[in-house]
């Protein structure tokens, strides 16, 4: 056969194709598509319209919820609590917009229907059904406040303990009660709090490393600094603006005692931004550091006092440095006049000036040097009029005989407590003005207030004792008399032991 001979079609593509099955059935009911029609239109419709309800129901949910968070950012709780009592009339009242309103009621002062309202979100009956979410921002309001007593750390933990119960694997339960745990000494439980979520939460490895030490294992508290260190600082150099794994790597290293590397680590920082956490973290470096030294020898070396006055000037308001200061010039009387004078030529410095005029005039009132120390104190009060500590130990400076300015004192210690209203150190200090006063029912309120700070110290029982006498309680009175007189025999003691 040719290779050009015409093609032939096969017989089977002549025939007409078969009928889709589904044009098929339209054919054979063509009438009763076209009656159902309006019904079919009807329907899509009312789909139509549900779905633009939903959609802008779902639209005004979160346009009420951005305009609450702009409320409260401005301080317009009213408004916000307007906007979120909206969002729950349009059936969106989850967990957490209740809780959100439960904190928007307390702060326009409604204390108890805020209360009430977590109270239902954030049950402590074991049989009642809770919200996790209520129940960790009740333990976090409870860890939160100026001061966190022994009862607030029991509630918190209580709070806790039910968030676990509605999710195991709660990673912010875990670290909380982790962190309690710790504090209470409770070392074994808050190892294994820790240990549940130390892959989720690598910033726990350096408290995971002191609860390790707590528990007199020293390698395995290295270990898990170094794994710290190692995560944190090599994150800190792939990311050089993440300043909290810089923080965190440097809080490593000073738990491992590489002083030169934390700081290191902070003035990289500091040159890449200026930041006032790498400066306070820079002076409780410099203050650790200059602390290390008089840890391992009573020799303290001129370094350690540099290393402070550094400190100082990273941040003068630094508890760790006001500290090591401190313990320099009560305990170690060979460097203390090198310490004095480091701090009289700071206080020729406004940045430092009013933080060495206290520990000068605090000095000076510990060696009993009244006039010296009230001249510094109402210097550094000049300088810095809401400072609590300055107002306390001027307060007590001003209380003193046998020049004693005792409504100035109580106008000191009123101050101190307007700023601090939950400070028991400052209400004991009140307290013993109004004893000297002779305001005996009001002594006796703010002491007793009082005493669970008093820790091992014998003035304020002596000081409520001479209250209670006054009003006749003679019982009272005696009762805290005696311990008064075990507290100090005791100290005697002490101090007798620690001669060499």
């Amino acid at each position: 056969m040719s290779r050009f001979a015409p093609y032939e079609i096969p017989e089977n593509l002549l025939e007409p194709p078969p009928e889709h099955p589904f044009l098929t059935w339209v054919s054979d009911h063509r009438q009763l598509l076209i009656a159902s029609t309006p019904c079919v239109v009807v329907a899509v419709a009312w789909f139509w319209v549900l779905f633009m309800v939903t959609q802008t129901r779902h639209t005004r949910v979160e346009q009420y919820l951005a305009t609450a968070k702009q409320d409260e950012a401005q301080g317009n709780y009213s408004e916000a609590r307007l906007c979120l009592d909206r969002v729950i009339r349009l059936g969106s009242g989850t967990d957490v917009v209740l809780i959100e309103l439960a904190g928007v009621l307390r702060q326009l002062g409604q204390e108890g229907r805020a209360s009430g309202l977590m109270a239902t979100l954030a049950p402590l009956e074991q049989d009642q059904p809770g919200s996790e979410a209520a129940h960790l921002v009740m333990a976090m309001n409870f860890l939160n406040g100026p001061q966190v007593t022994e009862s607030n750390l029991f509630d918190a933990e209580l709070h806790l303990r039910r968030a676990l119960a509605e999710n195991e694997s709660s990673v912010e339960a875990h670290a909380m009660l982790g962190k309690i745990c710790a504090q209470t000494g409770r070392y074994t439980e808050a190892r294994q709090h820790y240990l549940v979520i130390i892959k989720k939460r690598p910033d726990l490895l350096r408290p995971l490393a002191e609860v390790l030490r707590a528990e007199g294992d020293e390698s395995a508290a290295g270990s898990r600094a170094r794994e710290a260190l190692k995560h944190f600082e090599s994150r800190s150099e792939d990311y050089p603006d993440d300043e909290n794994s810089r923080l965190l790597a440097a809080d490593a290293a000073v738990f491992l005692g590489e002083y030169p590397r934390a700081e290191r680590l902070l003035l990289r920082g500091l040159y890449l931004e200026e930041s006032e956490k790498l400066h306070q973290a820079l002076a409780i470096t410099y203050g650790e550091w200059a602390k290390s030294f008089w840890k391992k020898s009573d020799d303290v070396p001129r370094e350690a006092i540099v290393l402070l006055e550094k400190g100082l000037r990273q941040d003068s308001q630094n508890p760790v440095i006001r500290e090591a200061f401190s313990t320099l010039l009560k305990r170690y009387e060979p460097v203390a006049n090198r310490v004095r004078s480091v701090l009289e030529g700071l206080t020729a410095e406004p940045e430092t000036a009013g933080v060495a005029l206290f520990l000068l005039g605090s000095d000076d009132w510990h060696h009993q040097r009244t006039t010296e120390a009230r001249a510094r104190l109402e210097k550094a009060h000049e300088l810095a009029p809401k400072s609590l500590d300055v107002l306390n130990n001027l307060a007590q400076v001003l209380a003193s005989e046998p020049k004693a300015d005792l409504p100035r004192a109580l106008e000191m210690a009123n101050l101190a407590l307007e700023l601090s209203p939950e400070s028991l150190v400052y209400l004991e200090t009140r307290g013993c003005i109004l004893a000297q006063m002779g305001r005996w029912k009001e002594a006796v309120a703010d002491l007793e207030a009082a005493m669970p700070a008093a820790g091992n110290r014998a003035e304020p029982h002596f000081e409520i004792s001479r209250a209670y006498e006054a009003l006749g309680l003679t019982e009272l009175a005696a009762r805290h008399r005696a311990r008064a007189e075990s507290l100090e025999a005791e100290a005697v003691t002490d101090a007798d032991s620690d001669e060499p």
